[in-house]
């Protein structure tokens, strides 16, 4: 893994979290301040992050928390109307399956009218950065439209 892709993974090694230990993940859930604070006082996670790991790891997918590395990190819980994700790396080959999860997570809270994610999407060593903020409808297309191109380049690689 190319740990000089984004700064986040610089702030996981300030933890003392390092790309070995990461090893072969398919999914990191962080928290949603990871790409400004390297310091675990600092950080908090949303406690979607935390349902939407659990959701991960349930469904057979190597998903990891900072938790799952001797990490406690507060979980803030909103009432407000947007849904928060926090920080998510991808590897490219799970995408289609977190993007499907978050997808019918939106349509099943239609009353949440903005959703923020934070979506890093890694193929090789390369990544797709998306920083959503916004309504769930538009996510949803954007999730459609990331999905379709994952599956022209494959057509295209074969």
């Amino acid at each position: 893994m190319n740990s000089d892709i984004w700064v986040g993974f610089k702030h996981l090694n300030d933890l003392g979290i390092s790309p070995d230990q990461l090893g072969d993940y398919d999914v990191l859930c962080l928290p949603e301040n990871i790409e400004k604070e390297g310091e675990s006082e600092k950080l908090f996670e949303a406690e979607e992050t935390v349902h939407l790991y659990k959701i991960l790891k349930s469904r057979g997918i190597k998903a990891y928390c900072l938790h799952d590395f001797g990490c406690e990190v507060p979980i803030y819980e909103r009432r407000g109307e947007t849904i928060y994700f926090g920080v998510l790396v991808i590897q490219y080959i799970v995408y289609p399956i977190v993007a499907g999860i978050i997808a019918n997570w939106i349509t099943e809270k239609l009353y949440h009218k903005n959703v923020r994610v934070v979506l890093h999407i890694i193929k090789n060593d390369k990544e797709e950065h998306i920083d959503y903020d916004g309504d769930g409808e538009t996510l949803l297309k954007l999730l459609e439209s990331l999905k379709e191109k994952r599956n022209a380049g494959n057509e295209q690689d074969n």
